[in-house]
């Protein structure tokens, strides 16, 4: 015993050693002899023996055993492996026994055959201190007894232990010719615990009545274990019937004890107790051919490891067995054994017949007729292992004729696998199929497209949780089994995965990667092995390769190129994918939109539309959302703070803000007092601004205050710990707040003075919307709970320890600016109604989004936007804005370009942006385009404005930079809304910005006077 769960514990608890003298000489004197391990620790007999059979001292008699005590502070024998040898006096090697795995806890390794030296190590069936090991053991008989033990239960349902009429039982019968007492007999187990035969064994006994103690000849007698400390052990025992004169009368050996089956003797006394056809408590045995005669040809066709809230009317594991024969095979006594051990007897409580997939009943249960199916549904929903697992199927004497291995199932997949082929991994069903011929899969029809549709190559550095998602695209179930995944270099050799089974569903996508845990906890990217289900795992370059999914009959089912990847490969045409102008670590080329938008023309457009980052999110529900509302705007400098802080009054349970700044004093110090009258607020913040080193400082002192009232605070930002991924995001450059989940504000500036000035004081122009609905409030927090989520490795909670973002060194409060916030101007109206629109989430959905409100236009767009950077460094190809732009134009839509001209003198593509509208689309081209820079005004600084209104019906709200890396790097939100007054009404701010003029600047951005 090397791994006792109480190691420390003396004898007979914790770790022992036990020693025999195996033949017929005189005892042996062991005094000065050792026992001596593989890493020189040593264990002194002179110490003396804590158990033993029979004699004293340091004299070990023939044919009796000792027990050595061996507890950590004497030494300690290795659990993992190790060898221990018997060294005598003289220093000379007596035995000696190796081991090289872990036994388990509390279970005891025996030599294989107990009397030859240095013999390999076997797993006990069960401890036997001082006294023979299991397989020196045989069951015997005094044929002159009257009693004998009959039939035993030592695997009940529920708890060995259990009280009357639960837990373990033996039956004992008169086998004499007449009637006998058995008062004073017990029964007692391999560690020499007895149960005596009394009225709290045999409930109903009454102890005062003599008749009560006798059986008559033949009779059958239920002796109950009944919560007592004897107990019939699960792993093999050896069980004996003692008399009243305490002579042992009978024993009886088992190993094998099958779930809520009982044992019964077989063809011979010293052979191993054997498995009943069914439990007969207080009756004779059930009469059984043994050995056994019949056909074997019995098989596992179907098993189901696990199955989880599956439709299939049958709960839990199962495992499906079919009749190959031609004549009907009796199942009774047949065995299913686990790789743990367990093992379970096909009865009538498990079995359920089939015929043509529909479960029926049958009166006799144990005929399995020929082609038929049946299947045996585990009790124990444990019996069968999710993860590396074999089992036998055993007929009834004993014999294997069948075994069955996995290494991983899924939930509610069954698995099937060559009956012939043992040691072959069983692999998914194309769906399961409880009682019924399992389906073959049909060979592939090219009509039925299959594609890869994500590829990412880059793994994140020591992770290798690179990965390539392949979909069916088609309208039949696919079995992947036969199919390769080539991989070629750029100089055109190649290797090859062969996939040896995976099922997709029409429309499913599996992700194929070497580390499914490390692409989880990265990008929480649910994926398979690869290496499971391909006979060998090709990886990418990160500099390129060619990619060739092909179907077994040779067909080149699809083709992805990228980097400096073969373009000449076949299935492909013209230049492969190019790779953006960022760190391939973490980057994912994704087919179209990665939603609905996917094609294959076999060429690089079907991969060039955008790329996405490990950990980004991937919303494909389009956003678009038509209800019932309200909607409040507001345009800042006029009454922003009033009409943000009134919004924010407003707060009864619950309020999210994601924001990139937020270090507006009076802004942070109503949030803290919502906090405080315990609205629960949530808020993520960016990590590290682009801002000056005052501004940053003021952040981290505000995020400081916010955190020390009560506040959630998150920073989303750069992983931590070492081998993280990069963000999946730039910055998050969202302007967006959900209120009780009912009520939605987006804006185009951040949460500071330069959008929400106090007082009177000047700011940014921005736009603002309040809307009030139900319906678009879940839509953005669908959006917004996605980024709280703290599994996602880029979100970091606040610590004011943090050296960079914690509290600044020698942080004060601000407090509240003590000004008055002013109301608008005008009171903005509040338009009540129906009205449609749409969420778009950057980088998921906005370029598709924006590219469709510009599509839509029929007589004008406004865009009133801080920048527009007509080139497209981070994304492939052109600008898609200016070529929707463009087609606007060409359809006579007039477009007018408001940009902010505060920088014009530092950026050239604010003047490149301006001469472009106007002389290339309006001078050159003919086209009603017209761009100007804004001027500023008494209260407004510069433009920081991303609106857009098309048709004077929609606008766009939005905190999205017209630039590529604002569209395809950052976390950016705006809404979309379709209403013909509320567009009107920033239409409104947008003429008062356009038509203000001033003597200082270059409205056209000509450089002229």
């Amino acid at each position: 015993m090397v791994n006792a769960t109480n190691s420390w514990l003396s004898y007979p608890n914790g770790n022992w050693i036990e020693l025999s003298h195996r033949n017929t000489d005189p005892a042996v004197n062991v005094t000065g002899w050792n026992i001596i391990t593989g890493t020189a620790q040593t264990f002194s007999l002179d110490a003396g023996f804590s158990g033993r059979d029979s004699g004293s001292g340091l004299l070990i008699d023939s044919e009796s055993y000792v027990v050595l005590s061996t507890p950590p502070t004497s030494g300690q024998m290795l659990i993992n492996g190790d060898t221990i040898s018997l060294v005598n006096a003289s220093g000379n090697i007596v035995d000696s026994v190796s081991w090289s795995a872990n036994f388990g806890s509390n279970r005891t390794a025996i030599p294989t055959d107990a009397n030859l030296p240095a013999q390999p190590m076997m797993i006990s069936g069960w401890a036997t201190p001082a006294m023979a090991n299991p397989n020196q053991m045989s069951s015997s008989v005094n044929e002159s007894a009257d009693f004998r033990i009959s039939e035993l239960m030592p695997n009940p349902v529920g708890s060995d232990s259990n009280l009357y009429p639960e837990g373990e039982w033996v039956e004992i019968v008169n086998v004499g010719n007449d009637t006998a007492s058995f008062q004073g007999w017990k029964i007692r187990d391999g560690r020499n615990t007895s149960l005596a035969l009394d009225s709290q064994s045999i409930p109903g006994l009454n102890e005062s009545i003599s008749s009560d103690w006798e059986l008559d000849a033949g009779e059958h007698l239920v002796v109950w274990r009944n919560g007592r400390a004897m107990s019939l052990q699960n792993s093999g025992d050896a069980v004996s019937l003692i008399d009243n004169q305490g002579e042992v009368v009978q024993t009886l050996v088992y190993s094998l004890t099958p779930l809520n089956s009982t044992l019964v003797s077989g063809n011979d006394i010293a052979d191993e107790w054997t498995h009943s056809p069914w439990p007969t408590p207080g009756y004779a045995n059930p009469l059984f051919d043994n050995p056994y005669t019949g056909a074997t040809t019995l098989e596992v066709n179907e098993v189901m490891p696990q199955c989880t809230g599956g439709n299939l009317g049958i709960d839990g594991d199962w495992l499906e067995i079919h009749n190959t024969d031609s004549v009907t095979i009796n199942l009774s006594r047949w065995l299913v054994v686990a790789d743990s051990g367990d093992a379970m007897v096909l009865q009538s409580l498990y079995l359920q017949h089939y015929a043509a997939g529909v479960a029926y009943d049958r009166s006799d249960w144990w005929n399995l007729d020929a082609g038929e199916y049946a299947v045996l549904i585990p009790e124990n929903n444990g019996f069968l292992s999710n993860f590396d697992e074999m089992i036998d199927l055993r007929d009834p004497n004993g014999d294997v004729r069948q075994e069955v291995v996995w290494s991983t199932s899924e939930n509610c997949r069954s698995i099937e696998g060559d009956a012939s082929a043992w040691s072959e991994d069983w692999l998914n069903t194309m769906w399961p199929t409880p009682g019924d011929e399992n389906p073959e899969p049909t060979p592939w029809d090219p009509e039925d497209p299959v594609w890869f549709t994500k590829v990412m190559p880059g793994q994140i550095y020591n992770r290798d949780n690179e990965f390539i998602e392949i979909t069916n695209m088609g309208n039949g179930v696919l079995n992947l089994a036969g199919w390769h995944l080539n991989r070629i270099k750029s100089d055109g050799t190649g290797n090859s995965g062969t996939f040896n089974g995976l099922n997709l569903q029409p429309g499913e996508s599996v992700t194929l990667t070497q580390s499914p845990t490390n692409l989880s906890e990265d990008g929480g990217i649910n994926a398979v092995d690869m290496n499971q289900f391909l006979d060998y795992s090709p990886w990418m370059y990160d500099s390129g390769s060619s990619l060739q999914l092909i179907s077994p009959d040779g067909v080149i089912a699809d083709t992805f190129v990228y980097g400096n990847g073969l373009a000449t490969v076949s299935g492909w045409t013209g230049p492969a994918v190019s790779t953006p102008p960022t760190s391939t670590q973490g980057l994912i080329f994704m087919r179209g939109d990665g939603c609905n938008d996917i094609t294959d023309t076999n060429t690089s457009a079907d991969w060039e539309f955008r790329w996405m980052r490990l950990g980004a999110s991937m919303f494909c529900d389009s956003g678009v959302f038509s209800t019932t509302g309200s909607l409040e705007p507001m345009a800042s400098p006029d009454g922003s703070l009033y009409q943000f802080t009134e919004w924010l009054d407003g707060s009864t349970t619950e309020l999210h803000i994601h924001v990139c700044e937020l270090m507006s004093n009076d802004i942070v110090a109503k949030l803290i007092q919502l906090s405080q009258a315990n609205v629960d607020i949530t808020i993520i913040l960016e990590e590290d601004p682009f801002e000056e080193e005052e501004d940053l400082y003021k952040i981290r002192g505000m995020a400081y205050e916010l955190y020390a009232g009560g506040i959630t605070v998150y920073w989303m930002g750069n992983p931590r710990g070492e081998n993280a991924p990069p963000a999946p995001y730039q910055y998050i450059h969202s302007k967006i707040a959900v209120r009780d989940g009912e009520s939605v504000w987006i804006g185009s500036g951040n949460i500071k003075e330069s959008t929400f000035p106090a007082g009177d004081y000047p700011s940014n122009r921005d736009w603002g919307l309040v809307i009030n609905s139900q319906d678009v409030a879940q839509l953005v927090m669908s959006r917004m709970l996605w980024d709280e989520n703290l599994s996602h490795p880029h979100l970091n909670s606040y610590s004011v320890m943090d050296p960079t973002t914690g509290k600044p060194s020698g942080w004060t409060s601000y407090g509240p600016s003590g000004l008055e916030a002013v109301p608008p101007t005008i009171t903005p109206p509040v338009i009540s109604g129906d009205f449609t629109g749409q969420v778009l989430t950057c980088p998921d959905d906005c370029v598709s989004g924006i590219i469709n409100l510009l599509d839509s236009a029929n007589t004008s767009i406004e865009l009133s936007l801080q920048g527009f950077d007509m080139g497209w460094h981070w994304g492939f190809g052109d600008n898609p804005m200016v070529d929707a732009i463009e087609r606007a134009l060409a359809r006579g839509v007039a477009v007018r370009l408001l940009i902010n001209g505060y920088y014009v003198n530092y950026d050239d593509d604010i003047r490149d942006t301006v001469n472009h509208f106007n002389n290339q689309w309006n001078r050159t081209d003919g086209y009603d385009a017209t761009a100007i820079l804004m001027a500023p005004a008494e209260r407004i600084t510069k433009l920081h404005n991303k609106g857009v209104i098309v048709d004077g019906e929609s606008v766009l709200i939005s905190s999205i930079n017209w630039n590529s890396n604002a569209i395809l790097r950052n976390r950016e939100m705006g809404i979309v809304i379709h209403n013909e007054q509320l567009a009107g009404w920033y239409l409104s701010s947008f003429e008062e910005d356009w038509n203000r003029l001033d003597i200082y600047t270059d409205t056209d951005g000509d450089n002229m006077p």
